[in-house]
């Protein structure tokens, strides 16, 4: 837009003092240095009515009526016109008339359009369409009706420090909206800039603006000399950064009435550009410390070292907040908004240092508790390693004949949940769980396969107990409890006897051993279970456990041809492997629920996407990067989770990963487009420091202290836990069932990476949490009402409403607070965290036991967490010396 549009200066301006004002010989020169390239922008004032190329009056395409020639330049003429069908006044800009057939020429005034209307911004001019009239192409133009900055400037010298600053703020939406649809202005400068009859500014002249994805057949050099960055003057590159230099230009005329440089060539302003300007503060000396700071560093030579967006500009601006603002314009904030938008972050070293110490003696205080409270292994006590067990299931199999060495294994420790609620429905004494430490019968045992050929486990490629499907002949599988002593011995034969023999003609006594079990002490008896292999021979004996004479013990055995297929150690509340049904019908209704809901939210999900898509509301790229990670983490938990096995096969198990991982990432990012701009709409201080991070700012300091505070919030949340648990037989209330979460940790190895990887997979639930949050705040409206829903909701969920158990109740409700605390003060960030770091440490088994041969396996969660804590902690720091006075305080942690 030309300068001098109705030359009427808005009335919501305040002028400084006279005295303020710099003298004519001081005031900015803008146009000293020629322009390079074609652009409108240097347009002469408007010239009488005489040599206009459309009088007065003249009607064009029967719609535009012309007011009169607004100002003319080196991209054409622009005309004030009346839209007689719409009854508005608009701004129509007609190509030089030398260039009105030039081919060139007409590209670039349709490629103005096509970026213009890409930007839909108050603080942007707004472009309507482009159309032909006597042959001559025209832009038609949102009128501005008010005076061009460049010219208000140099009328009233420099704006009042408010006013500076309100007029630099919107100046810094205008440029954040075109960064965010991928615009580079290219020509930033005082001219360019309108200041409408309301005061607000308005960004005009897109004539040699580009899509940051297309710059490379762009020529670099097109501008304003005088308000180029430094690369874009040499004709290097231009960027967003390059943008933000002009901006700063701008910015410093605006706080002090002159011009950063002032130059009479090319080559002295690039000196000029070098050395770097003089501080605003030289020429003011009321400046504002924190405008002069970010105008300084938006001129910096090196482009890494400028603000890397407008909002960072604004946001760095004196007062306000650019976040709170926009809501209360009713606007969505951008996410480039929400991720500028708060305080810096991070946390002084008087509260950072606390925060770590504190963070390392509860996750010290939670092993300590742990190992005689929550874990299974508190009561059961692991001697022999998995490697030693593995050994031992293959010489029992080779006692008893399959002596052929198997060209395939798999072993894993599992819990015998069957057990454990055995003992919870009838023992209510304080010290019900003590028996386990019998080692009989076995809570902890370990599972052993062989095959003579690859096992290729289905779906997955994890290999369990009954993947692949026990049927191959030659293939063994083998239970021991963690003595090492036989529980479970089953084969598939290769064959079977035409003249079977009596039970009486096989040796059991090499299985009975192997059990170490007398069988003199028990009875033979007609065997009930049905074998899953083939038998010719069945046999079946009642007793009793050796360590547990009041547990009765049953034994199933099968042969083939005289030799042991089958021998299975069976306690009384083990039920038969009969494949029935044994869902109740409050089961069948809560599982259809919960498939509804998961088939409906993902469906529901994908609309709400597609229409903020649409609308180009959503943040496709923090949604990639969400899905990115997320496929990252599907592939490496498949990676280190799956049985690998050099067949073709494993490309089968390859591509279902693959898949797998993709709609896991899908998923994501069909869930983040649906409610990421709810979040920015109607909480987007809870995702301050997400965005951040989706924007790549890792080492930012407000990422840094979310990430240190969301694993100091998971082991608290695991000491106050553990020590419930503690509390309860003091309150004569038998403790909950010990629990080893992830018993294939103790195998170590792979196992132990995949755990990691598996860990953070479950972000989906406590990302769930979030939403329900959030959607509760906007259904409810009130926060307080908001918390107490989500509050009652979770613990319905955490505790099945049902539980009498007053101690669960007081322990769900403590989790729930502290995870409804977290998003309130921290936000996702922080939620997302405390979703990785607390099962990591609970579920690896920690002891400072060194004598336990997995106590460097269990070493590894906490090490990984108090690692990330301490990464957290130096990132939050942002670069403040530890040791300084700032230890004798203890400032607040700030608020984003």
């Amino acid at each position: 837009m030309p300068r001098g549009v109705l030359r009427c200066y808005p009335k919501t301006v305040s002028v400084g003092p006279p005295d303020d004002n710099p003298t004519r010989s001081q005031r900015p020169r803008q146009g000293s240095i020629p322009t390079v390239g074609p652009t409108l922008s240097d347009a002469s004032h408007p010239s009488s009515i005489h040599d206009s190329r459309f009088a007065a009056g003249t009607l064009l395409t029967e719609r535009y009526r012309i007011v009169g020639r607004l100002g003319r330049g080196g991209m054409g003429e622009v005309y004030r016109a009346d839209d007689l069908k719409l009854g508005q006044s608009v701004a129509l800009k007609f190509l030089p008339e030398r260039s009105a057939d030039d081919p060139v020429w007409l590209r670039r005034l349709h490629d103005e359009v096509r970026i213009a209307r890409e930007i839909a911004h108050p603080n942007v001019c707004r472009t309507y369409d482009i159309g032909e009239a006597e042959g001559e192409h025209f832009i038609s133009m949102e009128y501005v009706d008010g005076e061009d900055l460049s010219s208000l400037l140099r009328r009233i010298g420099r704006f009042p420090t408010d006013k500076a600053v309100q007029v630099s703020r919107q100046l810094c939406a205008g440029i954040a909206a075109a960064h965010d649809k991928g615009v580079l202005h290219r020509d930033l400068k005082p001219a360019n800039v309108m200041i409408d009859g309301r005061g607000r500014v308005r960004i005009t002249d897109f004539g040699i603006a580009a899509l940051t994805d297309q710059m490379e057949h762009r020529s670099v050099q097109a501008g304003t000399p005088a308000y180029m960055a430094p690369e874009q003057l040499a004709g290097r590159e231009v960027t967003e950064r390059s943008d933000i230099y002009s901006l700063g230009l701008i910015l410093y005329q605006i706080f002090t009435g002159r011009e950063a440089f002032e130059a009479e060539s090319l080559a002295q302003m690039q000196s000029l550009r070098e050395t770097g300007p003089t501080t605003p503060s030289s020429h003011i000396p009321d400046m504002d410390p924190a405008a002069e700071q970010v105008i300084l560093r938006c001129l910096r030579l090196d482009p890494q070292e400028r603000p890397h967006s407008a909002i960072a500009v604004a946001a760095a601006l004196p007062g306000g907040d650019p976040l709170a603002e926009a809501l209360a314009a009713g606007e969505t904030p951008s996410p480039a908004m929400v991720a500028e938008s708060g305080r810096p972050g991070g946390l002084r070293p008087s509260v950072a240092v606390p925060c770590l110490i504190a963070m390392v003696l509860l996750t010290i205080v939670s092993i300590v508790i742990g190992g005689t409270g929550r874990s299974l292994l508190a009561y059961v006590r692991l001697d022999k390693p998995p490697a030693a067990l593995a050994d031992r299931a293959r010489q029992i199999a080779i006692d008893v004949g399959y002596a052929a060495p198997p060209a395939d294994e798999w072993g894993m420790f599992w819990t015998d949940d069957d057990y454990l609620e055995h003992i919870r429905s009838t023992d209510e004494s304080v010290n019900r769980w003590a028996r386990l430490s019998k080692g009989q019968p076995a809570a902890l045992r370990f599972r052993h396969r062989s095959s003579p050929g690859p096992m290729v486990a289905s779906g997955y490629g994890r290999i369990t107990w009954n993947d692949p499907p026990f049927q191959v002949p030659g293939m063994i599988r083998t239970e021991l409890d963690q003595k090492g002593r036989l529980l479970w011995l089953e084969a598939v034969p290769s064959g079977s006897s035409p003249d079977p023999g009596p039970a009486s003609d096989v040796d059991w006594s090499l299985l009975f051993a192997a059990a170490g079990l007398d069988p003199a002490q028990f009875t033979s008896t007609a065997s009930t279970w049905i074998p899953g292999v083939y038998c010719d021979t069945r046999a079946a004996w009642l007793g009793v456990w050796p360590d547990a004479p009041d547990a009765t013990l049953r034994i199933e055995a099968g042969a083939v041809a005289g030799k042991p297929v089958l021998f299975r150690l069976i306690s009384s509340w083990e039920k038969p492997d009969a494949g029935t049904d044994t869902m109740t019908t409050g089961d069948r209704i809560g599982t259809s629920i919960i498939v509804t809901l998961f088939t409906l939210i993902p469906v529901a999900a994908g609309l709400i996407a597609w229409r903020h898509l649409r609308a180009g509301r959503g943040d496709r790229r923090g949604a990639t990067r969400l899905a990115m990670y997320a496929f990252v983490i599907g592939m490496g938990a498949w990676l280190f989770v799956a049985d690998h096995v050099p067949v073709f096969d494993e490309m089968n198990l390859l591509t279902r990963a693959f898949g797998g991982a993709a709609g896991f990432a899908l998923v994501c990012w069909v869930l983040y487009l649906a409610i990421e701009p709810y979040a920015r709409r109607h909480w987007p201080h809870a995702i301050i420091s997400w965005t951040r991070l989706l924007s790549g700012r890792i080492r930012d300091p407000l990422v840094g202290r979310d990430v240190l505070l969301g694993c100091l919030i998971a082991a608290t949340i695991l000491v106050v836990t553990g020590l419930a648990e503690h509390v309860m037989p003091l309150a004569g209330l038998p403790p909950w069932p010990p629990a080893l979460a992830e018993a294939g940790l103790l195998t170590g190895g792979r196992h132990v990476i995949a755990t990691l990887f598996e860990a953070q997979t479950g972000i989906g639930v406590f990302i769930g949490a979030f939403v329900l949050l959030l959607l509760l705040r906007i259904l409810f409206r009130k926060p307080w009402l908001a918390n107490g829903a989500f509050v009652a909701l979770l613990l319905v969920l955490f505790t099945g409403g049902f539980t009498t158990d007053w101690v669960d109740w007081i322990v769900s409700a403590f989790v729930i607070v502290m995870i409804l605390i977290t998003m309130i003060r921290f936000g996702l960030l922080s939620l997302v965290v405390l979703s990785f770091a607390y099962p990591v440490l609970a579920i690896f088994p920690a002891t400072f036991d060194l004598e336990h041969w997995y106590a460097g396996i269990g070493a590894i969660g906490p090490l990984a967490i108090v690692g990330l804590a301490a990464w957290g902690f130096w990132v939050s720091l942002a670069g403040r010396p530890i040791f300084r006075d700032e230890l004798l305080g203890a400032p607040a942690i700030g608020r984003p």
